[in-house]
C-alpha cells in the first residue's frame, strides 16, 4: 500500500477526502444527486423532442427534480 498525503486516508480516496467526502452515506447521496439531475435533463429532453408524450415526460422530470432536491437537502444537512 502506498503512503497517503493525508494521514489515515487511502490513496484511492484522496480525491474524496480533498472534497470533504468522508462517509459512504455522503458518497451515495452525492452520486444520487448527480444521477438525479441527469435523469431530470434526460426526461425533460425526451418530452421536448416528442420521444415521450410531453405530459408524461414533464411529470417524470418534475417528480425526479423534487426527489433530487430533497436528496441535496439531506446531503447538505449531513455535511454540517
Amino acid at each position: 500500500m502506498k503512503p497517503s498525503l493525508i494521514p489515515g486516508c487511502m490513496p484511492s480516496s484522496l480525491a474524496l477526502a480533498l472534497l470533504g467526502i468522508n462517509s459512504p452515506v455522503v458518497i451515495v447521496l452525492a452520486v444520487s444527486v448527480v444521477v438525479g439531475l441527469l435523469m431530470v435533463l434526460l426526461f425533460a429532453g425526451l418530452a421536448q423532442t416528442g420521444t415521450l408524450p410531453s405530459r408524461a415526460g414533464y411529470a417524470i422530470a418534475i417528480a425526479l427534480a423534487v426527489v433530487t432536491f430533497a436528496l441535496a437537502i439531506v446531503r447538505y444537512r449531513r455535511s454540517k
